[in-house]
């Protein structure tokens, strides 16, 4: 009812104000999501850095066709806690993800693009935090969909340990 409406909205009411400080860097940054962008640029190991005006931090990302017709599902890959996707103690999402062992011909996920953020911050958190969390990861998302030909309905989540937590969100 209109109470329980006007009583939702006064409580979500802190959430939707941007810092003055931040509004530009937010206006420029809605900006380029309306427009297409350039293939995010990853070193030689598939690293990028997030251009956000407020998420800091980097992610992974292999598979992506530059210019390719066919749209294409994407596997995003949550690490554990600690170390990040650099570390050792990620078994069986930085090494498969490295040896693309998703790419099985043949399967829904064999054209996907991966991407596999690094929590900014205390990787020890949750994904779920204000800090590094959901916001970080939707972020990278955005990127990579302003530069990629993504298909929207066929965006999967998965995760190891601390990262399976963060994949239900």
């Amino acid at each position: 009812d209109g109470a329980d409406r006007a009583e939702v909205l006064t409580k979500l009411e802190p959430y939707d104000r941007i810092p003055a400080d931040k509004v530009k860097p937010t206006v420029q940054y809605v900006r380029n999501l309306l427009r297409k962008g350039p293939v995010p640029a990853p070193d030689a190991n598939g690293k990028c850095t997030l251009q956000h005006p407020t998420e800091k931090g980097t992610y992974y990302l292999l598979g992506a066709v530059a210019g390719s017709k066919e749209p294409q599902p994407v596997l995003i890959t949550l690490h554990g806690g600690g170390p990040g996707m650099e570390g050792d103690s990620q078994p069986g999402i930085g090494a498969s993800v490295a040896k693309g062992e998703w790419k099985t011909p043949g399967t829904p996920l064999a054209n996907a693009i991966v991407i596999a953020p690094n929590q900014p911050g205390d990787r020890t958190r949750a994904w779920t935090d204000t800090e590094g969390g959901i916001r970080f990861v939707r972020a990278c998302l955005e990127e990579v969909k302003r530069g990629c030909n993504v298909d929207t309905n066929r965006v999967y989540s998965t995760g190891f340990s601390l990262g399976g937590f963060g994949s239900w969100y």
